[in-house]
C-alpha cells in the first residue's frame, strides 16, 4: 500500500489515535458511556481544527443526546478522568468545565500529558502478540 493512501483524507477532519494508546489498559478499560464521552470530545476537537484541546466543552444535555443516560453522565466523565484519558478543568459555580484529551497537544502548544500510560487494570488480559509470518520451509 502506498504511503499516500494511508493518510487522512484531504479536506476531512481527523484525529490521532496511536496503536500504543489503543492497546493500553486505559483505553481498553473504558466503558461504553465513557467511550461516548471521549468520542464527543474527539468530534468537538475536530470541529475546531484540533486547536481547542484543553478548552473543550461537553454540555450534559448534548452528552444525553448522543446516548449517555442522564444518570450516568457524571460517572462517565469521572471514569475518563480516572483512566487518564481526559483532564477535567472545573471552573466552579456557573463556569463550564473544560476538558483535555491527554494524548493530544494542548491549545497553547504544551505537549500532551499522556496520563493514560500510567493506568493499570490487573483484570485485563495481555494484548495478544501479532502472529508471526509463516515461512515456506519444507516440512
Amino acid at each position: 500500500m502506498s504511503a499516500k493512501l494511508n493518510r487522512p483524507p484531504s479536506g476531512k477532519s481527523w484525529i490521532w489515535l496511536t496503536l500504543e494508546m489503543m492497546k493500553s489498559d486505559a483505553w481498553r478499560s473504558a466503558g461504553i458511556n465513557t467511550r461516548r464521552f471521549i468520542d464527543f470530545l474527539m468530534v468537538e476537537i475536530m470541529h475546531n481544527g484540533g486547536r481547542r484541546n484543553g478548552r473543550l466543552k461537553a454540555p450534559y444535555q448534548q452528552l444525553e443526546q448522543i446516548g449517555i443516560p442522564a444518570c450516568l453522565v457524571a460517572s462517565a466523565i469521572r471514569e475518563a478522568e480516572e483512566l487518564g484519558l481526559v483532564d477535567c478543568h472545573r471552573g466552579g459555580m456557573r463556569v463550564a468545565t473544560a476538558y483535555t484529551l491527554t494524548w493530544l497537544p494542548l491549545h497553547d502548544g504544551m505537549p500532551p500529558t499522556v496520563q493514560w500510560r500510567g493506568y493499570r487494570n490487573p483484570n485485563l488480559n495481555l494484548w495478544p502478540e501479532k502472529p508471526k509470518a509463516k515461512t515456506n520451509e519444507a516440512e
